[in-house]
This record gives structure tokens, sequence and C-alpha cells, in this order.
């Protein structure tokens, strides 16, 4: 095995880029178990359960979800179109509950599931290196249940264990590397993933660990510079949870391994980007689901490690409201449930502080700004609105779109991403990202089904970039501007979009658009779930669960609001039940400024 590690490591070297060797074979690590949770720390956390009800509640579910687990068939691998990410996921899962189970009540029932749980995908053929996110998630279950278990393992059951670790997740690593340089999640999923098999296995496989290690030091920069300049993340709301939450873990294993991160904890985009999901929830509790998302919030235990390393306790309010109200059968899907419980450094979660802020801007590759009336009142006024580019990762042609609430009700929306897995059976090269690539012939994909503008029906423009140029972060007049021009380059000279909460009373989109020597007809369109009902040329009433909201029109140009069905074309796409597009077209004349304004007015907005 080891002569082969040798052979591998001389065919396919490691880096695609100079390499620094920050840890080395002879590098002085800690003891097993070093991964999360260290020996001398599982005191202190029974301590902290012990007197805190919130997390001890939580500590019973995963005891509860554990005995679940021990009745439950073991795993197969099972294959779903290029992807066995939902096995690795749930192997993840089992794996690290199970040993924290274990850890935490030295019942060896809970050890020995772990173990044959570790034992039964080390049996499979191979853990899907085609699809490297399977083989890194995968990995990083395996690393945590030997490390946690490392004491109690029998010696056959460690070298089966550490030797799939090599075999099925190391060695795949070091031919497989197109990840190491990309700029997004898989980056740092894989990197994670490949560090934490490293830690595991460094005292028998130090020099393939060590040249692991560093190589992941090096690569994981590349996604971390795009948080830059303020922690806005460019895939959005739940590969954030993600890629941030496996770069933490990797912070996290090097600190404790070897009680450095390696200068990765210098980047204040990354440091700050807490605030970015924090400000993403709304009021519903849904997100701003740009680019490939769903609407629906969810818990994101990594919060915890930012709150505890900048300072802040206000940034878990919105995990308090997943942990405290949600279903706790929801919150036990997550794989990553314990770092709730390691990372909470005796925080108080029954008396948090509010957030201070009612607005939040981040600029970068995908520009972000959210707004809101009020943290603490579910009827609060929201709105997110994005610029950026719909060349990076995961983006669609969704540049200048945006979200809306009030009264407790989403009246603007976002369909979110399409079903990878229906799209790519069907042929379809569904990551291609240039102008030409059959993505945008997607309904959810392109402009003509998000809350923007469309010229002449035409998409936007790949290589456009429309940055926001303009913040107001008052309590009563916030706005966000985005200059689009770049977007719509082939169609108009410029256009800007400036999205207000006004008064805290209602939202004010504003569109100004200099024609070009071509008259075009432009589309204003906005998605919603309401029943709409056209009162006149500028208004559109919009009910919903018994409320109500007016979207109201202003132009000198003419104007006509309307409905458009929500409904793809074709049958292997997504049908969109209970949803229309509402909005209006309008001739921008050649060669002239055109001002365009959209309110947004909730029911008692009291507005003279």
């Amino acid at each position: 095995m080891v002569k082969n590690i040798i052979v591998l490591l001389l065919l396919f070297p490691c880096l695609v880029f100079a390499q620094k060797e920050w840890v080395n074979p002879t590098s002085e690590i800690a003891v097993h178990p070093r991964l999360l949770l260290p020996v001398d720390s599982v005191k202190a956390l029974q301590l902290n359960l012990s007197s805190d009800t919130f997390l001890m509640r939580i500590h019973n579910d995963l005891i509860e979800a554990c005995n679940k687990i021990i009745q439950s068939p073991l795993l197969e691998r099972n294959q779903i179109g290029r992807r066995i990410l939902h096995t690795s996921d749930e192997c993840l899962r089992r794996v690290y509950f199970l040993s924290y189970a274990f850890r935490m009540t030295g019942n060896i029932q809970f050890a020995q599931r772990a173990e044959a749980e570790l034992l039964n995908v080390c049996g499979f053929k191979d853990w899907n290196p085609s699809h490297f996110l399977d083989v890194a998630d995968m990995t990083l279950g395996v690393a945590i249940g030997y490390d946690w278990l490392y004491e109690v393992l029998p010696i056959s059951s460690k070298n089966i264990i550490k030797e799939s670790i090599v075999a099925k997740g190391l060695q795949p690593s070091l031919s497989n590397q197109g990840w190491l340089t990309r700029n997004n999640n898989w980056n740092q999923v894989c990197n994670a993933g490949m560090v934490y098999g490293a830690l595991a296995v460094f005292e028998d496989f130090p020099k393939l660990s060590s040249t692991i290690i560093n190589r992941a030091i090096e690569s994981v920069k590349i996604p971390m510079r795009e948080y830059r300049p303020d922690g806005a993340y460019p895939e959005g709301y739940h590969y954030w949870g993600y890629g941030t939450g496996l770069n933490v873990m990797l912070i996290d294993a090097l600190e404790k391994s070897f009680g450095s991160s390696y200068d990765l904890k210098e980047n204040v985009g990354f440091n700050n980007t807490a605030n970015f999901i924090l400000h993403n929830l709304a009021p519903s509790h849904l997100c701003f689901n740009y680019s490939d998302a769903s609407a629906s919030g969810n818990l994101n235990a990594v919060a915890f490690w930012f709150a505890k390393n900048n300072h802040d306790v206000s940034l878990l309010w919105n995990e308090k409201i997943w942990l405290g109200n949600e279903e706790k059968g929801n919150y036990l899907k997550d794989p990553f449930l314990p770092n709730v419980l390691i990372w909470n450094n005796g925080v108080d979660l029954n008396h948090l502080s509010v957030p201070k802020n009612l607005s939040w801007t981040g600029k970068g590759l995908i520009p972000v700004s959210f707004m809101r009336t009020s943290w603490t009142d579910t009827n609060a006024i929201y709105v997110g609105i994005k610029g950026g580019t719909a060349s990076a990762s995961h983006a669609h042609m969704d540049i200048g779109s945006f979200v809306m609430e009030a009264n407790g009700e989403r009246w603007a929306m976002d369909f979110g991403a399409e079903n990878y897995n229906s799209i790519e059976k069907t042929g379809i090269d569904l990551w291609s990202m240039n102008q030409e690539a059959p993505r945008w012939k997607l309904f959810r994909y392109n402009n003509l089904s998000h809350n923007t503008l469309a010229f002449d029906s035409a998409f936007q423009l790949v290589e456009g970039n429309a940055p926001i140029i303009n913040i107001i972060a008052l309590p009563k007049a916030m706005s966000s501007e985005i200059d689009l021009s770049s977007v719509y380059a082939n169609k108009v000279k410029s256009a800007k979009r400036k999205i207000s909460i006004v008064k805290k009373r209602l939202v004010s989109i504003e569109d100004e658009v200099i024609g070009n020597e071509k008259e075009v007809t432009m589309r204003w369109n906005m998605l919603t779930d309401a029943t709409v009902q056209l009162l006149d040329s500028l208004t559109a009433e919009l009910t919903k669960n018994g409320k109500k909201l007016l979207l109201k029109g202003k132009s000198k140009g003419v104007f006509q609001v309307k409905t458009w069905s929500a409904q793809p074309s074709t049958a292997f796409e997504s049908t969109n039940p209970g949803k229309i597009f509402v909005g209006f077209e309008v001739i921008v004349p050649a060669n002239k400024k055109t001002t365009f304004e959209v309110k947004l007015l909730p029911e008692n907005y009291n507005v003279k």
C-alpha cells in the first residue's frame, strides 16, 4: 500500500501550483481523538450541557436519533444519476451522531453500530470518485468515526478503515484534482474531506498526509478570496452552509491537531460572512434564494463558530429559531448538528441580543443587499436584491432580481434551482455557463423568469457584471442601487435599478433606462404565488392568506399591468403550480432616458 502511494505521488503531483510546507511528516500532532472534540474537551462539554436545558434537549434528541439509527438497516451504495452523495451524507450523519453519543454517554452500543456503519461503507467498491463531492463527504464521515472511536475499535477494524480512507479517499484525490483550483464549494468541501482523512491516518501515512494537508492550506485560499470584501457568498444561501461549513471544519481541525490555522483566519471577508447568512433569512424564515437555492431556511451550525470567533452572539439569532421552534425531525437531518454543541461556547440561547443593523450589503462577485424594518416583528417589510454576473458558480440570469415580504407573507419570490438529476438525465449540459449554453434555455434559469428586466425578450449577457453603486442604510431610509448596464449592453445604453424601503411603510423599485439607437420593448417582471387581480392599467391587487398588497406602477410611457403564465413549455422541467408573473411591458424610446417606478404597498401602509 505504501509503495503504491509513493508511485502515485510521483505520477500525479498533488498541486497544480506551488506548495508551501506548512506541515511535514515529522510535525507534532495531537493524540486521538483530535478532530473537533479533543479528549480534554469532553468534560467541559458535559458540564455545559448539564447547566443548559436548551442544549441538553438537543443532546437528548441526538441520543434518541442514534437509538433509531441502531434499528435501521445499513446503507447501500445507491447511485442516483452520477451521484451517491445522499449515501455519503447519510453515512456522515450516522457516524458523527453515533460517535458523539458514545463519547458523551460511554454506551458501547453506539460505538459498535458506528463500527458497523464504517465497515459497511469501507466495503463499497469505491466512493464514486467521478463525482468527488461524494468521496469528500464519505471520507469526512469515516475519518471522524475512525478518530473518535480510535481507542475502542478492534485492530482488524482499524486496519480496514484506515486502508479505505487512503485507497478510496486520499489516493483518488491525487489523480482527480480539478476541484483544487475551483473558487466554489467544491474546493472547500473536497479539501475538508481530504484533510480530515489525512489527519485521521497521519501517524501511519505521514508523507501522504502532510502533502495533502499542505495542498489544502494553499488550495482553499482560492474560494476564501470570494468572500471579499464584506463576506457575501457568490453561490447563495444553501451553498454557503455547505462550503463555508466545511471550510470552517477544515480550519478547526488544523487548529486542534497542530495548534495553528496557518493564516486561514486572516481573511476579513470570510470572518464577516456570518452576517451574510444572518441577514439573508427573512421574517418568514424563508431565504433570498437566488441562484441554485431553495427558499426554505435551515440550521447553520457553523454560525456558532463565527459567533465565538467574532464575539457576537447576535449572529445566532436565526439559529435559535431552528433549534427552538422547528420540529426536531428537521434539524436531526443535519449531519453537522453536533457542531452546535461543540462550538456553543456557553452561549445562552434564551437571552440573545437583537442584531444591531436592519440592513446589510456585501459587495464582490455577486453583490447583495438585504433590508428589513424589524428583527422582532413577524409582519416586518423585508427586501433582498442582487447584482453580479451569470457567469458565477450556480448562477442564474437573475441580475437585478429581488424578493419582498410584508405582513408575514412573501409577495415577490424566486423559483430557485431545478432538479439537477432530472435535467442531467435528458442529456442537457446543465453546467456550461457561456452565452449559448443550454442552461439558459431552461425556464427557471433565465431573466424572463426572475424579478428583473428583459429587453425584446433577450437573455442577459453572461459576461456582464452589475455592481451595487449606491447604498443608504438609515433606519427610515434604506436603499440599494445597482448598475445593470453591462448585462443589457446589447440592448440599451444604460440600465440602473434602485430598490428602497420607504419610511418603513412600502417598497419602491425604480428603473432608469437610456435607450440605444433602436427602441426596445422592456418587460418588468415579478413572480408571485398570490392571487392577482388587475384593478386598472397601473395597479394590481395581490391576495394571499387573506392579506393584500397593491402593486402600483408609475411612468410617462404607455403602461399596462398584465400577467403571464409561470409554467414551462417542456415536460421534463418542474411545474410551478400556483405561481404567476405580474408586471408590464413598455416601449423604451431610442436615445432617451426613461424612468419607471413600481411601488409595493402592503395593507395598512398609511402613505399620504
